[in-house]
């Protein structure tokens, strides 16, 4: 057995083990996913999500189209599209001659692993992470069966604080944005987009021109709550109903 086969049998296991105690289909998630690198980052993030108090995996769990039509019929989509609508008019009237699009929707899970599968953060620290974990597997003296006591000590490093850098990306399945709770917005001069979301460019689009205090300003006062500070996202607001 080389040391990826028995990186694999480990993986394989906590995912396993994932399965277990939560409901929402990870493992089905997680194997949408191109690349065990990118695979591996995604696990990481399942197992470290329960620090992070943002509540439970299953509570968070992108919605599925029956959840969706809940949520549009309770009158909170129309609540958080008037709020949406207020904070555009605030942001036109204080920066003339520009304009705020963003629309409410949820993003469904086949669309987080799209993005996932496409962003150079999450390939970045993916094949970082891919080759911390060979290098842990093959000198941490792990055996080549995944017993409790080695598949703990694994879980403990993969789910190790600081081991890589945050993705740009939501580990597929937990965005807020799975559950109608955050807008992205662009800022358009006529059908230009002078500000789109990139946190390559945040500081050189978003931060100089002033777009992120003006938006900051018009979202003053209403139930949206932003921008995001980790990762920097100076176009993400969350909805506070």
């Amino acid at each position: 057995m080389n040391t990826q086969e028995k990186l694999d049998l480990y993986v394989n296991s906590l995912i396993s083990e994932l399965e277990r105690h939560i409901a929402a289909p990870i493992k089905d998630a997680i194997f949408q996913i191109k690349g065990s690198h990118r695979r591996l980052l995604a696990l990481r993030g399942y197992l470290r999500y329960p620090s992070l108090d943002r509540g439970s995996i299953d509570d968070n769990w992108a919605w599925d189209k029956e959840k969706e039509e809940e949520f549009i019929s309770s009158g909170l989509r129309e609540e958080f599209c008037a709020e949406v609508a207020k904070v555009k008019r605030a942001f036109e009237a204080s920066m003339t001659g520009y304009q705020l699009q963003g629309g409410v929707k949820v993003r469904t899970l086949s669309r987080q692993i799209d993005l996932w599968n496409g962003n150079e953060t999450v390939n970045k620290f993916g094949l970082t992470l891919h080759r911390k974990c060979l290098e842990e597997v093959e000198h941490g003296g792990y055996g080549d069966v995944p017993e409790t006591s080695d598949l703990a000590r694994f879980r403990d490093f993969l789910a190790g604080k600081g081991l890589v850098g945050s993705p740009s990306n939501a580990t597929p399945g937990l965005s807020d944005h799975g559950q109608a709770r955050a807008i992205d917005f662009s800022v358009y001069r006529g059908k230009l987009e002078v500000a789109g979301q990139s946190t390559k460019t945040a500081k050189e689009k978003w931060d100089k021109p002033g777009f992120t205090e003006a938006l900051r300003a018009a979202a003053r006062g209403s139930k949206l709550s932003g921008p995001l500070k980790a990762p920097y996202e100076p176009w993400h607001y969350s909805f506070i109903p």
